[in-house]
C-alpha cells in the first residue's frame, strides 16, 4: 500500500505517507487512494519541469539528512542507545517528510554545520518516543504524531542553533 501526502508549498508538493490528498498545484486536487493507484496514473502525466522539480527536492532531501545523520539516517537506536540497524521505512517516511521541508536555505547550511545537535535531537526524540516508531503502524492517526515529533526534533535542533 502506497499513502501519500501532498503538502502544498509554493508550485512544488512534498510528498510523503499520511493523508489522501495530493496537491499539484493551487487549481488542481487529485485524490489519492490507499494503493496508490490514481497518483501513480496522474503522476505519469505531470509535466518535465514539475517532475525536475521532484526530482531535485528529493536529492536534495536525502543529501540533508546523509550529510546530517549519515547511514543511520532512516535507522532507530539501537540497545547501546546509538542510531544503526536496519532501515526503516516507519522511520524514512516522517523523516524524508520533514527534512523536505529543509532541504534549502538557510537552515539547511544550519542543520548541516550543526548535526550534532540535530542528532542529539533525534537520539532524545527516539529515547522519549521510541513506541511511536515501532510495528507497522501505518494510519493517519499514527502518522501524524511521528511527523510531529519528527518537526519537533529539527526545531529544537535549530534552536540551539546561535545566529
Amino acid at each position: 500500500m502506497l499513502f501519500i501526502q501532498g503538502v502544498y508549498r509554493g508550485e512544488i508538493p512534498v510528498y510523503s505517507q499520511g493523508t489522501k490528498i495530493l496537491q499539484e498545484n493551487s487549481k488542481r486536487r487529485i485524490m489519492v487512494y490507499a494503493n496508490g493507484e490514481l497518483y501513480l496514473l496522474n503522476g505519469n502525466k505531470f509535466g518535465t519541469e514539475t517532475l525536475k522539480s521532484f526530482e531535485e527536492m528529493f536529492q536534495n532531501t536525502v543529501s540533508l539528512l546523509y550529510q546530517v545523520l549519515g547511514k543511520e539516517a532512516f535507522c532507530r537506536l539501537k540497545q547501546d542507545k546509538t542510531l544503526g540497524g536496519k532501515p526503516m521505512k516507519i522511520v524514512y517516511d516522517p523523516m524524508m517528510f520533514v527534512a523536505s521541508h529543509y532541504c534549502v536555505g538557510k537552515e539547511r547550511e544550519k542543520l548541516i554545520s550543526e548535526k550534532a545537535l540535530l542528532l542529539e535531537e533525534i537520539r532524545t526524540m527516539y529515547l522519549e518516543n521510541g513506541d511511536l516508531f515501532e510495528g507497522r503502524r501505518t494510519n493517519t492517526v499514527d502518522i501524524q504524531p511521528r511527523n510531529k515529533r519528527v518537526e519537533k526534533a529539527f526545531q529544537n535542533a535549530l534552536a540551539k542553533i546561535k545566529p
